[in-house]
């Protein structure tokens, strides 16, 4: 026997489940809805139909004799599902907000070492001594924001900022948001801030961070001189001699 599996309105079900009950005798429909059953022999029976997303279907079916050619279509009505909402608890403003001592940092040796031990933050290491950059819950540097105080910093060129670079001793605190905060601080919070509170050494800022380099060629008498860079956050005053 064959036939087709519809839809009311004449659409076709392609992948229904057709079957006659209680004899293990099953197929699927195709891609034009049609389906065949062989091997029926006389009798009486019941032909089911059933699909994803569709109520069953199911009709008599009487087989007069062995070979007999029967054609029956089967009308599965579209089931509405039930709309589900779904509740997604968020975890309290406080959880998602940790604040790091200046005896937190001393235990952990440094600003980056502090950092990647809280939940949610990923301290990327450029090699040895290199730069470190941070990001919070796979939002990638860009989209954390690191503050000193209110003011934002910004390495050379607007690339991400070198926590290696933040003089550890002037630092009293860190407060770390592991959420996403560009509604208070703009598109460069997507994945959170790191917000850094200066305290004790004198109250150092980014305005006093200084490097000193030593400029000669081989052969030559070292020069002195002195160079200001501005940066983003301040300036770096180089000088040599």
């Amino acid at each position: 026997m064959s036939g087709r599996i519809l839809e009311r309105g004449g659409l076709v079900v392609a992948g229904a489940t057709v079957s006659l009950a209680g004899t293990g005798v099953r197929t699927l429909s195709g891609p034009d809805g049609r389906y065949r059953l062989t091997g029926l022999r006389e009798g009486r029976y019941r032909l089911e139909a059933a699909a994803s997303g569709r109520g069953p279907a199911a009709i008599p079916l009487h087989v007069t004799r062995a070979g007999e050619i029967l054609r029956r279509d089967l009308v599965l009505d579209a089931v509405r599902l039930p709309e589900v909402l779904t509740l997604v608890e968020r975890a309290p403003a406080e959880v998602m907000r940790h604040v790091l001592r200046r005896s937190d940092l001393a235990r952990a040796g440094s600003l980056p070492a502090a950092l990647s031990r809280v939940p949610g933050v990923f301290v990327k290491a450029f090699g040895a001594g290199g730069a470190r950059e941070v990001s919070i819950r796979g939002a990638g540097p860009e989209q954390t924001l690191v503050l000193w105080g209110d003011e934002r910093l910004l390495a050379p060129g607007g690339g991400a900022v070198d926590l290696a670079s933040l003089p550890a001793a002037g630092i009293d605190s860190v407060e770390v948001i592991t959420h996403g905060a560009s509604h208070r601080f703009g598109s460069g919070a997507l994945g959170g801030v790191v917000r850094i509170h200066a305290g004790g050494a004198g109250g150092v800022t980014p305005r006093h961070f200084q490097s000193a380099f030593e400029l000669a060629s081989p052969g030559a008498r070292a020069a002195s001189a002195g160079l200001t860079l501005p940066l983003a956050w301040g300036a770096l005053e180089v000088a040599g001699g």
